[in-house]
């Protein structure tokens, strides 16, 4: 078990759960292909994309710094936004693709404001180097920065499955 500033390297619990998340992903797969040929939509790019995604996931595991996780999490916001609006004639899945990014843009926003609050504070994003530091001085101004920050990340995740639902995109 090591880890490089950026990325967390370890064995059995670390591989677990990405062998879980590509097997989930896997599933999804077999799920649309389906749903896909009977809509008869043709689309090459769906498989590259879920590729993308596949691997930001894998990655987004084993990340180690605030920053790195917020760059991984946009880059698969930028490819929910493409398979959101992946029927491209149907005006509800447009629709839908420009709601996801415009209340994501915000949500990005405000991550970047506690992410930046939370390295004023402490002085690095390295999830090793915060923990002791969190355990040792523990002061509500710095846990509210903390707060604030997951809370945007949990809003950004779950935008996508309500502008994707609400606007009965499939």
């Amino acid at each position: 078990m090591y880890y490089h500033t950026n990325v967390f390297f370890t064995n059995y619990a670390f591989f677990s759960m990405k062998l879980f998340s590509v097997l989930a992903i896997y599933v999804c797969i077999l799920i649309t292909l389906r749903y896909f040929s009977l809509e008869r939509i043709l689309t090459f790019e769906y498989s590259i994309f879920i590729l993308l995604f596949t691997i930001s996931v894998t990655l987004l595991i084993s990340c180690m710094n605030l920053f790195v996780c917020f760059l991984l999490i946009e880059i698969q916001s930028l490819i929910l936004y493409i398979l959101v609006a992946i029927k491209r004639y149907s005006n509800t899945a447009v629709e839908a693709s420009v709601k996801y990014f415009l209340v994501s843009a915000f949500a990005s926003a405000c991550i970047l404001i506690g992410i930046s609050l939370i390295y004023s504070q402490l002085g690095t994003l390295n999830f090793f180097e915060i923990e002791p530091l969190v355990k040792s001085a523990i002061e509500d101004q710095f846990l509210f920065f903390l707060s604030y920050c997951f809370y945007w990340f949990v809003y950004k995740d779950s935008s996508f499955s309500i502008s994707f639902l609400n606007c009965r995109c499939l």
